[in-house]
């Protein structure tokens, strides 16, 4: 669960000012994506991270654009409704929050020297820049021959 414990310490550092008491995160409802077979031993982690803020004091906009953004970059695949909230009204300035993101993290597994090494996948930020291009193919393993290729419309 690299990615919900990079998020925690995201949001700690951001601008919001959020003390580590005022912040508590756990993970619920996760599942084991086996995409094991007879040459791939990899599998993933998906998971509900609950992200709990106690007594915030701020626009929860500015909560929502931090962990948009750092979702952007880090997990750039997610769904539009994998986030979800609750809130707790206080008083007429604080409130305690809930945000519930689904969070998905990949491990790589590979024989190496006798043995198995795992490699966690969950927290690289994705280069948008990386995404572009002007032809894309796909190639479906082991065929070196690509079955489709599109140009981009500029």
């Amino acid at each position: 669960m690299e990615l919900l414990a990079a998020l925690r310490k995201h949001l700690l550092e951001s601008p919001l000012g959020l003390q580590a008491d005022e912040l508590i995160t756990y993970a619920r409802d996760g599942k084991i994506i086996s995409h094991q077979g007879a040459t791939n031993l990899s599998f993933g982690i998906e998971y509900q991270a609950h992200i709990v803020l106690i007594n915030y004091s701020q626009s929860p906009d500015v909560l929502f654009f931090i962990v948009l953004d750092w979702l952007r970059q880090h997990q750039a695949n997610h769904k539009v409704d994998d986030i979800s909230f609750d809130a707790d009204i206080l008083d007429h300035k604080t409130s305690d929050l809930e945000l519930v993101i689904t969070l998905e993290e990949g491990v790589g597994a590979e024989i190496v020297n006798g043995g198995v090494q795992l490699t966690h996948n969950g927290v690289k930020a994705i280069d948008p820049q990386l995404l572009n291009a002007e032809q894309w193919s796909l190639f479906i393993d082991p065929d070196p021959d690509a079955v489709a290729t599109w140009l981009e419309k500029g």
